[in-house]
């Protein structure tokens, strides 16, 4: 059976979801005063540092600056393209394909810098700063437009100062020469030595300055920049553009159209637009509660995401357009692009999931070129780490290669991430036409693994854990837990759709005769057969049947002691816990309901590891860590599975007020929600598709007032409402103290934690 998609291009489905989301959000909150409430979530710096995690980040879904002080004497601009690779097949993939640094754009100020502030303002998605020096005062102004892609720096000068405007442009070489000082040690893979790229050329042609990097294999970069000031010469205003091109070389022409529409359209043009888009973008949901550090770190990782990524642009990797000296400047399968989505789900900004799941529909040729080649005729995997062709083969019977060859697992935990995408959006086409003929081949390959014990029951073989010891084991709760999910997601897409798949008896053996998990009853889960955890784990590989699978669920009493063990023993080992450690573990106890327990995680990632700007560092900068942490502020407020939908599951006992409105579900729901005096007072569903589910919203279900279309079927069952809509059917619950059109508004912010975030001097 095949779903046909209509014959509409990518692009303009896009633009209409995205408009018919946003003009639906816009409808349901003309309370809301957007830049007022996202005002007081602004990024504010009192004093400018030298650090790049103090710094204001801008973007527009690919090109992007990080903003700081360069020395007492200077600004910087930090210039990141996140699709800026090189291209060399020949040597290993963090070094061949690795992202590459552009360079920096400094204004120099005549006098010393004497003082500085700065505002990252989310509503208008621009930095905002002046700098006092001993010779006068420059304003300054800074955001990157989408059409053209340029970064815009406005400048107004007074007294005698006037900065000087220079270019530095980085070498371009992999930044893994910074972390491995002898890379065939690090690398045995290596088949050629590392050489640079060619030298730069340096150019200033008709006012436009021009800094273009060759890559030894073809193609290559340009960085423009040009200056323009205004008859009075009081202000002066930058474009810089970024061109890029493989294997050809039109990265200049690229460049220099760019600089030439952004000079015709204008400033004032560049702004409308900008501001336009952004404007948009966030009334496309919107979350409030009462802990204001947690919500002004909520808005900010929604900034975050639509600086870094766009529907029409690539994969997000781990740095998105901020580009800085890292060992990770490629794709990281085993955790890393999954947390970078997990944030776009429940928050209704399905668009921006769109580049992860253009990426893997244009990668699964290379996909199936990764697993050995007697299984190509029906498998695909990934192992850990590509350049944005998804490259990265995967041999789990090769006991000479590197443990990174043997995560069985990661293309089908990415395959997870475009499933939700289906189920929130409500895509049949794409889950049939996409996702299933995907999931087949990844649990196809698991299929090839599987041995049988004598008594039937079916095993894996060694496999490994992502980042626990270098060894590989039976077993692995990573990989039976993956393989439980896709037979299971496999069966019920063949079952709803009527696929008629002739696999579907031998997924369903699968499920009957698969080991269960290895655990013990002290520790709980292990990480594989005969290991339990035994040292501090950063990871919770071992535990994906919990969360995000759902596969083990604390509504069956079962399951609950297991979880709780495994979820204590997990992070009572300290040593090696790192920031995602901590979402990972805030959204484990969102689902078991335990609000509290959730909250200490989400404080504890930001005490301990979140920096000034929100942005986050292992060694160099990655950006699931935060992303996921507003994924699970989302699943403390809704959460979606089973066909069950829960309002406010995971509430701390400390907030009497909550509130939200068209956070997405599985099935295309909307919901709005709100909570007062410690009570779930209402709550509104549009169904966007038509469905059937369950529905908790509070122990006393009984007491809520119900207002539903004719049609709709509405039945309390059990402490569950079991309803059935149709599409564009909305149904509201309210208490009698709150009427069923109540306002959804900002919830009174803690002023003492206003602002929270940027640098100040105060620390």
């Amino acid at each position: 059976m095949t779903i046909k998609s209509k014959p509409i291009k990518k692009l303009i489905l896009s633009f209409l979801y995205l408009f018919a989301s946003f003009y639906a959000s816009a409808q349901n909150s003309k309370k809301i005063n957007w830049a007022q409430f996202l005002n007081r979530h602004d990024l504010k710096w009192d004093t400018l540092s030298t650090d790049w995690y103090t710094g204001a980040f801008i973007g527009n879904g690919q090109l992007g600056a990080v903003i700081y002080k360069e020395n007492d004497q200077a600004l910087r601009w930090d210039i990141g393209r996140s699709d800026i690779t090189d291209h060399r097949e020949d040597i290993d993939v963090e070094w061949g394909k690795s992202r590459l640094p552009i360079g920096k754009l400094l204004i120099k100020s005549k006098g010393s810098i004497i003082d500085a502030s700065m505002k990252l303002d989310l509503w208008n998605a621009e930095a905002i700063g002046t700098i006092t020096t001993t010779k006068g005062k420059i304003s300054w102004r800074s955001f990157v437009a989408n059409n053209p892609d340029v970064i815009v720096i406005e400048l107004q000068e007074t007294g005698d100062e006037k900065g000087q405007i220079e270019f530095v442009g980085e070498v371009a070489q992999s930044p893994r020469l910074f972390w491995d000082k002898k890379p065939n040690s690090y690398t045995p893979w290596f088949k050629s030595e590392y050489l640079p790229n060619l030298s730069p050329i340096i150019t200033t042609s008709a006012g436009i300055n021009s800094h273009q990097q060759l890559l030894l294999v073809g193609g290559g970069f340009s960085t423009l920049w040009k200056v323009f000031e205004n008859k009075t010469k009081v202000k002066r205003t930058i474009f810089i553009s970024v061109g890029y091109s493989f294997p050809q070389n039109d990265y200049q022409a690229q460049a220099i159209e760019r600089i030439n529409d952004a000079e015709s359209k204008g400033v004032d043009k560049l702004i409308d637009q900008h501001r336009t888009w952004w404007h948009h973008y966030y009334p496309a949901s919107f979350v409030s509660i009462p802990d204001t550090r947690l919500e002004s770190f909520y808005w900010i990782q929604q900034y975050k995401m639509a600086s870094a990524t766009r529907s029409d642009k690539q994969i997000l990797d781990l740095m998105g357009p901020w580009y800085y000296k890292t060992p990770w400047p490629a794709l990281w399968w085993n955790l890393n692009i999954q947390l970078n989505y997990s944030i776009v789900y429940t928050s209704n900004r399905l668009s921006l999931g769109e580049s992860l799941c253009n990426n893997m529909d244009a990668n699964v040729e290379n996909f199936i070129k990764n697993v050995p080649e007697k299984y190509q005729y029906n498998s695909a995997g990934i192992s850990r780490i590509s350049g944005y062709d998804g490259l990265a083969p995967l041999d789990v019977e090769n006991d000479k290669l590197h443990q990174r060859f043997k995560e069985s697992g990661n293309l089908t935990w990415a395959l997870h991430n475009y499933w939700m995408q289906c189920k929130y959006e409500g895509d049949d086409a794409r889950m049939v036409n996409k996702v299933y003929p995907l999931l087949k081949r990844s649990i196809n390959y698991y299929l090839h693994l599987i041995e049988t014990d004598k008594s039937g029951k079916l095993h894996l073989p060694p496999t490994y854990s992502p980042e626990y010891t270098p060894k590989t084991y039976a077993d692995c709760n990573y990989d039976l837990s993956l393989l439980r999910w896709g037979c299971s997601t496999l069966l019920s897409i063949n079952s709803q759709y009527k696929l008629s798949d002739t696999l579907a008896t031998k997924w369903q053996y699968v499920l009957q005769n698969l080991t269960d998990y290895p655990q013990d009853s002290t520790r709980g889960l292990h990480i594989g057969l005969n290991m339990p955890l035994k040292e501090s784990h950063r990871h919770y590989s071992h535990l994906l049947m919990i969360y995000p699978l759902r596969i083990l669920r604390p509504d069956n009493e079962s399951n609950k002691e297991l979880i709780e063990k495994s979820l204590a023993h997990w992070t009572g080992m300290k040593g090696a816990l790192e920031g995602y450690t901590f979402t990972g573990a805030a959204s484990i106890s969102a689902l078991q309901g335990k609000g509290n327990d959730a909250l200490n995680y989400l404080n504890g990632l930001i005490d301990g590891y979140i920096q000034p700007n929100t942005l986050y560092r292992e060694a160099g900068p990655v950006i699931e860590t935060p992303l996921s942490g507003a994924a699970s502020i989302n699943e403390m407020l809704l959460q979606s599975y089973n066909n069950q939908i829960h309002v406010f599951p995971a509430i701390p006992d400390a907030w009497k007020e909550a509130s939200f409105k068209d956070l997405r579900t599985e099935g295309a729901f909307l919901v709005t929600a709100k909570r007062s005096n410690y009570k779930t007072a209402y709550v509104r569903i549009k169904s966007l598709k038509g469905g059937t589910f369950k529905l908790k919203i509070g122990s006393a279900a009984e007491n809520y007032h119900i207002k539903k279309p004719a049609n709709a079927r509405v039945n309390l069952t059990n402490g569950f409402w079991e309803i059935s809509l149709n599409k564009g059917d909305v149904l509201q619950f309210y208490t009698t103290t709150l009427k069923e059109d109540a306002i959804i508004n900002p919830v009174e912010s803690q002023k003492n934690k206003l602002n929270f975030f940027g640098f100040y001097k105060k620390g």
